[in-house]
């Protein structure tokens, strides 16, 4: 989805199926009207983001099967006309676009395999002094990359270009004092170790860069929590958020951004990972059933965030807040797909968006037991039953694997077997408890004690789960 302002325009651009794209614009702060349908002669296409131009916008566009890249332009948002771009190569994907002096400036991804649908992914950046003949520059990579690497923002700033992305498993950022013509790696003080470095913005003199540190004992992004820095003297130092919005479990993707007329938005995206957060289902198990919970924030100086009250924004059964902007007089405007198009809502230019307190987590008093670790006899502890392969197994508990040993109903949920509907069951794992009531004898219960189903040791390892 294409979303952008400038000046007195707000345009959203939404693919909803193969080569055709629908437009919608606001004009002065009013309501969108849609515009009329592009045929961009692309099979999946993907748009890159827009900027106003003299005599209206342009953005550039690639397609998902063929990797060809045109051009889209529009006098007035509303109506578009899909162009040929040149000098991209092949395989080129463009993501960011902004104006510079000189012209133009994008930066995306070249794919290097001899199949680019598998892979070998390097940055690229690419100048232009019209938008439709463009040069490209490799950007540099760190010592021992490898063929998987991205720039995925790019910003102006103080006569300098910055742009963010990442090197396998590290954040990198470029810089460009020439507008775009030569780059160069660039260590910032105050930017921590970062698995990726995603979105960059700026507005009231701050720049926000947004990004994943890793966690966890791999330390090689596989575990990740969203991480915001921030710089007040034209990104030449950094630091990380005083009060970040909140993250709980693993977050597989830097929080989006948006900046203007003096404030700051992210999206914050909870999803319940069983595996790495059992004491929540425990605590819930309703919650924990949920679908991913996608929360605004706001901050006027990047350092403090604040959650949104958007009670008032009233989702789709199957939708979710998708991406937000401060427009160029200072409106906010979120939006969420939905059922045959997108829907919008906004608050007006000046007005202070409600905030409410972050909601309390729920605790759980159930002790658990981890993989591999002892299970005293007679005590019951919490241990999640992963039921995707079925009810089998019981995997390394007092040193060894256990089988089962009763006749009740085995649950398959990757065969389509649905659980009983008193179980607590979450993410294809039930949230139950083993009792070791004889040396031999595990006892798997559910919350009313009721025992689904017992064990015995095991003389052969448990299989793997496919």
């Amino acid at each position: 989805m294409l979303f952008e302002s400038s000046g007195d325009q707000t345009i959203v651009i939404v693919p909803p199926e193969r080569g055709h794209m629908v437009p919608w614009r606001s004009q002065s702060g009013g309501p969108f009207e849609q515009g009329e349908a592009i045929d961009t002669g692309m099979e999946y296409v993907f748009p890159s983001t827009a900027v106003r131009t003299g005599d209206g916008w342009l953005a550039l566009m690639y397609d998902g099967t063929s990797y060809e890249v045109g051009t889209l332009r529009s006098p007035d948002g509303l109506r578009w006309t899909a162009g040929v771009a040149s000098g991209f190569g092949p395989a080129a994907e463009p993501r960011e676009i902004i104006a510079t002096d000189g012209g133009f400036v994008a930066v995306g991804t070249v794919r290097t395999a001899k199949d680019p649908h598998a892979g070998g992914f390097r940055p690229m950046a690419w100048r232009s002094a019209d938008g439709d003949t463009w040069s490209a520059t490799s950007l540099p990579l760190p010592a021992a990359s490898t063929d998987e690497a991205t720039a995925s923002g790019v910003l102006a700033v103080d006569g300098e270009l910055l742009a963010v992305g990442r090197s396998d498993a590290r954040g990198v950022m470029w810089s460009s004092f020439d507008g775009g013509t030569s780059w160069e790696i660039t260590e910032r003080a105050g930017i921590p170790a970062t698995y990726e470095l995603r979105h960059i913005v700026a507005t009231g003199g701050v720049i926000l860069a947004s990004g994943l540190v890793p966690s966890g004992d791999q330390g090689d992004g596989s575990e990740s929590e969203a991480v915001l820095v921030r710089s007040t003297d034209a990104g030449r130092t950094w630091s990380v958020a005083a009060q970040p919005p909140p993250t709980r479990g693993d977050h597989w993707f830097p929080l989006p951004v948006a900046a203007g007329n003096g404030q700051f938005l992210a999206l914050n995206s909870f999803f319940p990972d069983v595996s790495s957060d059992p004491e929540l289902c425990y605590a819930d198990v309703e919650r924990c059933q949920g679908d991913t919970d996608t929360t605004l924030y706001v901050s006027v100086d990047g350092d403090r965030w604040r959650r949104v009250d958007s009670s008032g924004i009233k989702l789709g059964r199957y939708s979710d807040l998708g991406t937000m902007m401060i427009d160029d007089a200072g409106r906010v405007v979120v939006l969420a797909l939905a059922a045959g198009g997108v829907d919008a809502w906004s608050w007006p230019a000046g007005a202070s968006l409600p905030t409410s307190p972050d909601p309390q987590v729920p605790k759980s008093d159930v002790p658990i037991l981890g993989h591999g670790e002892t299970l005293p006899p007679d005590r019951r502890y919490g241990y999640p039953l992963y039921i995707h392969c079925g009810m089998e197994w019981l995997y390394q508990i007092n040193g060894t694997a256990w089988r089962r040993t009763d006749n009740g109903p085995d649950i398959e949920t990757g065969a389509g077997n649905e659980p009983p509907a008193d179980w607590p069951v979450s993410r294809e794992a039930v949230f139950g408890f083993v009792t070791l009531v004889e040396d031999d004898v595990i006892e798997y219960s559910i919350g009313d004690g009721q025992v689904i189903a017992t064990y015995a040791p095991s003389p052969t390892d448990a299989p793997g789960c496919d």
